[in-house]
């Protein structure tokens, strides 16, 4: 009888102290170890026990660990030493200063800093032995130098006794921060002198935006006209972004700093407040060093134009490239249009009137083994699926990665024997076509060209899918010279504005803010189409037909008349291109 007594009670205490020793867990700060956030898509920073701060870096899409390198490490040749798998694992002081800037802003979302420097915020405490933040470990991170503990010690009245408490403000001056975080505040403080200049001129930024100041700080400030919205006038134009994802991300940014609570009720004369680190370097003021990079190198690629006249193209290679197809029917547009079938049925027509019309040598990435090179006077496509990159072997579109890779190797394949034979390299050209998938509000059709800044590091795969391919051995790494990247960034803008302008003239839509783009913004990262970054076809662009996420747009690529249009007016641009004419002023080639 008291055994039975004495057992509930010893689970009664039992579960007392399970619940007590719980609750004091969950109580208790947060250690390093625990520490990871998402910077963006493929990139985590993270906190460890030895009160080190990484950045773990997996590639996406049709990136590969080489690329990731060359967009995140102050020494791109360093990448091996970091390498864990697939992924990157990078302390922070061997990162880029923008993305050091970034991992510090993830981890401590309560940072900010000002004209006398930053102001740290104690976030992460812990009553183990390891993990927690000390001075030694905070003057590491934003100086570079843990032996500055005791400037900032004494910068901010403490003494070697000072607890540190979450919540606890460590300022750290400007004049002992490492670049990384140096720089934003330099750039925050020339901005708000730039806002407070005396003359309307001298606050103006490039185009329709002026530069303001407020207690937060330095902004774009953009009065709607009659007919704009926040999403398509604004951020389409001002930020570059475009996809659905990144412009609603753009504008709840924008709406927060403006005030604004819901941006459908926005109407003609209201202001919006952009923050300069979401504009485009063009639209940034003429002292930040983006701005002037930007600049340089945009009068860099203006001084390159097409030297070669021919009449019907004659000596003309053509390279076209459908983009997609296999197992990757690209977007999908409405009642199922898809993209890979649409920029198929086109490159069939542009190829069919260069043969018929001019002496242009056509060569095709990819062919349809069912339906080969004829147009489809249809309105519907089945979505097949035998569609083969033509390397030697040829690869069937299984994998979407290796597909678009292999069609630069086959391109860069191409132009060497082309040149081989006497061609002149700028008797080449690259087209890549595609139909995309934006914001709803997006309509036209743009023009992709090789960013000079976008396009640098090393490109190559490793891989039996890759290795096994003639194509491949032939050059199987790519690194592109900076001359050469802004000759082709010339050469390839100068053929986007007479595609643009011969569109135009065609009367088919073309994007009314920036049809011509020298990279792609998507879930924030910055990047050129690998189908064209390791190309080395001096002259290639990549042409998005339209949106498929908008609903005039996908019912008119569906029409076989606008398909066969649109055929026309690429030829006529190439035509254009290569007369000897010169391209049309009026259009921005960023």
């Amino acid at each position: 009888m008291e055994r039975e007594q004495a057992r509930p009670r010893a689970i009664f205490v039992f579960c007392y102290f399970f619940i007590v020793v719980t609750l004091l867990s969950a109580l208790a700060p947060q250690a390093y170890c625990d520490v990871k956030k998402s910077i963006e898509p493929g990139l985590k920073a993270e906190l460890d026990d030895d009160k080190e701060i990484y950045v773990t870096a997996c590639p996406l899409d049709d990136c590969d660990a080489v690329e990731w390198a060359a967009r995140v490490l102050a020494n791109p040749e360093k990448y091996t030493r970091f390498m864990s798998g697939e992924c990157m694992r990078v302390p922070l002081s061997e990162l880029i200063g923008d993305y050091q800037l970034e991992a510090i802003k993830t981890l401590f979302k309560n940072d900010s800093y000002n004209e006398s420097g930053w102001v740290h915020k104690i976030t992460y405490v812990s009553s183990r032995r390891q993990g927690g933040e000390t001075l030694w470990s905070i003057s590491k991170w934003f100086t570079g130098n843990a032996q500055n503990y005791k400037k900032i010690m004494a910068h901010n009245q403490m003494s070697g006794r000072t607890k540190l408490y979450k919540g606890t403000t460590i300022k750290i001056p400007t004049e002992l921060l490492s670049p990384a975080f140096k720089q934003p505040i330099l750039f925050e403080i020339a901005a708000r002198r730039a806002a407070a200049a005396p003359t309307e001129e001298a606050r103006r930024l490039n185009g329709e935006l002026m530069l303001k100041a407020d207690p937060k700080g330095p902004y774009a400030s953009y009065r709607l006209k009659k007919g704009d919205t926040i999403y398509s006038k604004v951020v389409m134009k001002f930020t570059d972004r475009v996809t659905a994802e990144d412009v609603m991300e753009a504008v709840d940014i924008i709406c927060s700093r403006s005030g604004i609570k819901n941006a459908r009720t926005l109407k003609m004369g209201d202001e919006v407040k952009i923050p300069l680190e979401l504009l485009s370097p063009m639209y940034l003021p003429p002292d930040d060093p983006r701005r002037q990079e930007y600049e340089r190198i945009r009068r860099e690629t203006e001084q390159y134009s097409n030297p070669v006249q021919t009449a019907d193209l004659a000596g003309i290679i053509v390279i076209l490239d459908p983009g997609h197809g296999g197992n990757d029917p690209g977007a999908i547009g409405r009642k199922g249009v898809y993209e890979d079938e649409i920029a198929y049925d086109i490159m069939c027509r542009i190829k069919r009137l260069l043969e018929l019309r001019t002496t242009a040598k056509v060569v095709s990435t990819l062919v349809d083994k069912s339906d080969q090179y004829e147009p489809k006077d249809e309105t519907y496509f089945f979505n097949d699926s035998d569609e083969y990159v033509l390397t030697n072997p040829i690869y069937r579109n299984h994998n979407a990665s290796v597909s678009a890779n292999l069609r630069w190797y086959l391109a860069n394949s191409v132009f060497r024997k082309e040149t081989a034979q006497g061609v002149s390299p700028d008797r080449v050209v690259f087209v890549s076509i595609h139909a995309d998938s934006l914001h709803p509000e997006a309509r036209g059709t743009m023009v992709y060209i090789p960013g000079t800044f976008y396009c640098k590091g090393n490109g190559g795969k490793s891989g039996h899918e890759y290795t096994s391919r003639a194509e491949v051995k032939e050059g199987q790494f790519v690194q592109i010279s900076y001359k050469d990247r802004v000759r082709s960034e010339g050469l390839s803008g100068d053929l986007g504005k007479c595609v643009i302008d011969s569109l135009a003239r065609n009367d088919i839509m073309v994007a009314p803010e920036k049809p011509i783009r020298n990279h792609v913004i998507r879930r924030r990262r910055e990047w050129v189409p690998a189908v064209i970054r390791h190309n080395i076809v001096p002259t290639k662009i990549l042409v998005e037909v339209a949106n498929l996420n908008n609903p005039v747009d996908c019912e008119l690529v569906t029409d076989p008349a606008f398909r066969e249009r649109f055929a026309h007016a690429f030829v006529e641009a190439l035509k254009q291109y290569y007369s000897g004419q010169g391209t049309p002023q009026t259009l921005s080639k960023k």
